[in-house]
């Protein structure tokens, strides 16, 4: 079940395209936190900091995205997980001292990643042409499973929902065993990577947008499942 406990207008719209959806407060198993939150946009930043907030204080996973990422603590554990690009990145390190630029990042990635692990304590997801993962303690994990054609509004948004949708399902295990979110998000990123090519394809191999990825996730996940069994 999904839960969108976001402004009045904005459940409105999703309810008028996704009526399954369950609009308002209410007991969560995960949070995505920051999709379409701008970095100036200072009433959607603080309900993303009461919100992140909240889940670490139920020990709760979460996805911090977008916005979300400049409101995020100094330090939280690994059930928490960022999916910042590398502007994004470079910017959260600059704020806890590292002065970093986006061209830095991107020509040390892993390098990078390691270090906003060390200084937020969070699970990583660096979004990019390949994906990078990584945790307190776990290696980085690497998936080029991806396209160039995820590089367009809207995709990273479906990412951060296909990772809820994973925490979610093994909250009580990541609750119990915070590790445990640095294999979900890299099993997202390349269920992402697998429906942006399918998307691709029934698209006769042109570029997609963000909700033909989306539309395409239940298929690749039946598809990889079917992959595994074989």
């Amino acid at each position: 079940m999904v839960r969108y406990p976001g402004p009045d207008p904005v459940a409105h719209a999703v309810l008028a395209r996704h009526p399954e959806v369950v609009a308002g407060s209410g007991r969560v198993q995960a949070w995505v936190i920051g999709p379409g939150v701008g970095v100036d946009d200072e009433e959607r930043l603080a309900e993303a900091r009461e919100t992140l907030a909240r889940a670490i204080a139920d020990g709760l996973p979460a996805v911090v995205d977008a916005g979300a990422l400049d409101v995020l603590p100094e330090r939280v554990g690994a059930q928490i997980v960022l999916t910042p690009h590398a502007g994004e990145l470079a910017r959260l390190l600059s704020a806890r001292g590292d002065q970093v630029e986006r061209g830095e990042v991107e020509a040390r990635p892993a390098h990078h990643l390691r270090r906003a692990v060390d200084l937020t304590g969070a699970t990583v997801l660096l979004k990019g042409s390949v994906t990078l993962v990584a945790g307190p303690g776990t290696p980085v994990h690497s998936q080029d499973g991806s396209t160039d054609w995820l590089a367009t509004a809207g995709a990273g948004d479906v990412l951060a929902g296909v990772l809820g949708a994973a925490l979610a399902g093994r909250s009580d295990d990541v609750v119990a065993q915070p590790a445990l979110a640095t294999p979900l998000a890299a099993a997202a990123a390349l269920l992402h990577g697998w429906a942006a090519r399918r998307a691709g394809r029934g698209g006769r191999g042109g570029p997609v947008v963000a909700g033909d990825v989306a539309g395409a996730v239940g298929g690749s996940l039946g598809a990889l499942l079917a992959t595994l069994r074989d």
